[in-house]
């Protein structure tokens, strides 16, 4: 889907487009160029694939539709980038953490930040106090430096932000958004991270992915999906950085540091290692604009295999780096996502085209969002839609519950002004995603404007005005698509039946 992805040292920007990423897909049939009038380029937009699909429709695979999709070398950038307000690709053959061993496992007989922090005192208060000084710690000795990137033939550098990172998550704190405990235990989780003694990612790594969680817990909303099908997923993880920032900083820690994750209910979720090498464009202190931080990476995986393998016939989700499964290269329109089987073939839809990104539907999204928060009535989808893996089976009645089913515009806005007075924002939307509101102002393409087909796509609802009759999006393709809509565009735009304007 279209990707709001502008950015201040852009050059030229495209925009392609891809339904349910079948291999068939050729360069010819996807790829449309646009150019700026003042030439700077946007990175090019992400795109999501939600399984959205009408009653009685018997094939929901092949209805799922993709959004757009770019390639890695796509993502160009123009030299003369201050390091103070930039930050760009990285090379990242090797990690960017040059000065300190990367693969070794922590020395146990010395005391680490991590064993210092795990005596932890009783208060809260002791706590936090505890851990802002790990924290700040860690950012005297590995945050400081500018590191450089290299990029398209290019080298850059960008700034370290970790401390003003901090700063602004202990904002949120000060302000009632977030409690002591949660900075607390977010904190906590970074330090164990950092210095636990794995194989399973390098420090440098785990260092890297301990920038990102402390750019994502001070500002959940630059939270973005970049060029991968992971809208739902992606709109969750803003979701548990807004209220639950621990529970994200815990999750990516545990997968980083294990190769697992075990549930809030027991289960344990696998990872393949391969989806936990930072793929082209992740792996950045902080992340530019539009596009996907390793922090996210490794938190959508995580999510995306909670949901497919508790399937009724168990699947994995992987994200290949350069070469897939069988050690072939990775076209430059293949971002490397997979979906196995438990014998490991590659999952098909109907049609018999190997899917290329995860599948999740409204049902899922709540169910996990359930079991990792407890809180239900958060994701919202019109009524006429129905989501379900298998067709023939019809949907869970208990799990539909945790679900609202929007039938009209004021049963959209009562269900906004609830959540607000209940406390329970950002809520999670299915749409449309290229509804002409939703892309106003953003890079269009001729062939999505003019398709009949609804385009699945799931954000974040963070705000709601009753008095002016909108609401607050964070839309996961970078900030310009952060937008208010009003609540008629936006019931409109949850219609899979109403006529394309």
């Amino acid at each position: 889907m279209l990707n709001s992805a502008f950015n201040a040292v852009a050059a030229s920007f495209q925009i392609s487009k891809s339904v349910n990423m079948r291999e068939t897909d050729t360069d010819a049939s996807r790829e449309r160029h646009f150019t700026k009038p003042d030439e700077r380029s946007s990175l090019a937009p992400g795109m999501d694939l939600v399984s959205l699909s009408k009653p009685g429709d018997n094939a929901s695979r092949d209805k799922q539709v993709g959004g757009q999709n770019n390639t890695p070398s796509d993502n160009k950038r123009v030299a003369g980038v201050k390091p103070e307000d930039s930050v760009t690709h990285l090379d990242f053959s090797p990690d960017p953490y040059k000065s300190i061993d990367l693969s070794k496992p922590t020395d146990q007989s010395k005391p680490t930040d991590a064993t210092k922090l795990s005596e932890q005192p009783k208060s809260v208060d002791e706590r936090l106090a505890a851990g802002r000084k790990a924290m700040e710690d860690l950012a005297e000795k590995h945050m400081t430096k500018f590191y450089p990137s290299i990029y398209d033939g290019k080298q850059y550098q960008y700034a370290p932000t970790f401390k003003k990172d901090m700063e602004k998550l202990e904002g949120r704190m000060n302000a009632g958004q977030v409690s002591k405990e949660e900075v607390a235990k977010t904190y906590e989780s970074i330090a164990k991270m950092v210095d636990s003694p794995t194989d399973v990612t390098s420090q440098g790594k785990r260092l890297q992915l301990a920038k990102n969680i402390m750019f994502h817990a001070g500002d959940p909303t630059k939270t973005d999906q970049g060029e991968y099908n992971t809208c739902a997923l992606t709109s969750q993880q803003e979701r548990l950085f807004t209220r639950n920032p621990s529970k994200a900083a815990d999750i990516i820690a545990e997968a980083a540091t294990t190769g697992k994750w075990v549930a809030p209910d027991g289960k344990e979720i696998k990872i393949d290692k391969a989806s936990l090498q930072p793929r082209p464009g992740s792996i950045m202190g902080q992340p530019i604009d539009g596009e996907r931080s390793y922090a996210t990476q490794v938190l959508n995986n995580v999510l995306a295999n909670d949901i497919h393998q508790r399937k009724e016939k168990p699947e994995s989700y992987v994200q290949y780096q350069n070469r897939d499964k069988q050690g072939r290269r990775l076209g430059e329109e293949d971002n490397g996502e997979r979906v196995y089987d438990a014998k490991g073939r590659e999952v098909r839809d109907p049609d018999g085209q190997k899917l290329r990104a995860p599948q999740v539907d409204d049902l899922e999204v709540a169910a996990q969002i359930k079991r990792l928060t407890g809180d239900t009535g958060v994701v919202m989808v019109n009524k006429k839609m129905t989501e379900t893996d298998d067709t023939s089976q019809k949907r869970n009645p208990e799990a539909a519950k945790d679900v609202v089913l929007l039938s009209s515009e004021k049963q959209l806005a009562e269900s906004l002004a609830r959540l607000k007075e209940q406390g329970k924002f950002p809520a999670i939307i299915g749409l449309d995603g290229a509804d002409r509101v939703l892309g106003s102002g953003l890079p269009k393409d001729p062939r999505m404007s003019q398709s009949r087909e609804f385009e699945g796509h799931m954000l974040s609802v963070t705000d709601y005005d009753a008095a002016k009759g909108r609401a607050r999006l964070s839309n996961q393709w970078g900030q310009a698509s952060d937008r208010w809509m009003s609540i008629k565009d936006l019931y409109r735009a949850t219609d899979p039946e109403r006529p394309r304007r």
